[in-house]
């Protein structure tokens, strides 16, 4: 089955492919633009006159392959339209305080959400005054991360509690504590944590995930603005030993395990020099 469709010679040349041409189907009485393509194409045409083109129908795009590009426009909208919704206002209000050190796809998601909420009056305030420099404002002094050891230390805490438990109960948690802290003097790492409460066969039990970081700030950012004191999460308790629960934090490995091997090296120099030190004074003596 074939379709005839009408095309002018000049306008659908392209300068660099010729045969990539942009037209107008004409499908049951209305019009459809198609995405570029390169279907086989039975050329009757001067560049400067009128001719008919004759393609294969089944190269052409679907009304399928069209609502399914539909739909996946739609979810992408959607999705950054949601992007800020479940922070607090004082935290969007702080990012828009630093809206300069935003990625330029965040600025309208963040002022749609903002105006949303109607704080249309602070942006306006916010936005007569120059950019600042933090994203944070004031945040909590970071912990003493052991030479930032902690951090490859609190993601094999985290592969534990998930394996203990796999095969566990899942329930409902309140969250009580959501916390990130900024980072430590000398190149340590920050912390980003979470507190609930739950129960478990007529028992009261606290959970807590926690994470150090150094690079993986977005997942840290995720995992704490988007969660609120007071909200309820979903984790898994481990039937055998309930004081075990297990909520995912989001963050990844590569923190982890760079860092890791960088408290090896640091380390294995400590130690190396004190090692060197101590022959070096009892030669001595």
């Amino acid at each position: 089955m074939t379709q005839i469709i009408e095309i002018s010679g000049s306008d659908s040349y392209h300068p660099t492919c010729p045969f990539l041409i942009q037209t107008v189907i004409s499908t049951g009485g209305h019009q459809r633009r198609p995405q570029r393509r390169n279907p086989q194409l039975l050329f009757n045409s001067s560049r400067h006159h009128r001719s008919k083109l004759t393609t294969n129908t089944a190269t052409m795009p679907t009304e399928l392959q069209f609502e399914a590009l539909h739909r996946f426009e739609n979810k992408s909208m959607a999705e950054e339209a949601g992007r800020f919704s479940r922070r607090s206002d004082e935290n969007l209000l702080q990012l828009w305080r630093a809206r300069d050190l935003l990625k330029d796809e965040d600025i309208d998601p963040l002022r749609d959400e903002l105006e949303a909420r109607g704080l249309s009056k602070q942006v306006a305030e916010i936005s007569e005054l120059a950019s600042v420099r933090d994203l944070y404002g004031a945040l909590p002094t970071a912990p003493f991360t052991y030479f930032n050891s902690s951090v490859p230390a609190l993601w094999i805490r985290e592969l534990w509690l998930r394996y203990k438990t796999k095969d566990g109960s899942s329930l409902n948690a309140r969250i009580e504590k959501v916390q990130r802290t900024g980072f430590g003097s000398l190149g340590g790492a920050a912390r980003a944590e979470i507190k609930y409460f739950y129960e478990f066969q007529g028992h009261q039990y606290v959970g807590r995930v926690l994470r150090d970081f150094k690079v993986d700030a977005a997942s840290a950012d995720k995992l704490v603005y988007d969660h609120h004191v007071g909200e309820e999460i979903q984790i898994r308790v481990s039937r055998e030993a309930p004081e075990l629960s297990y909520y995912p934090s989001g963050m990844g490995f590569l923190d982890p395990i760079s860092l890791g091997l960088q408290s090896l090296l640091s380390g294995a120099l400590v130690f190396g020099f004190a090692w060197l030190l101590l022959r070096s004074i009892t030669h001595a003596i």
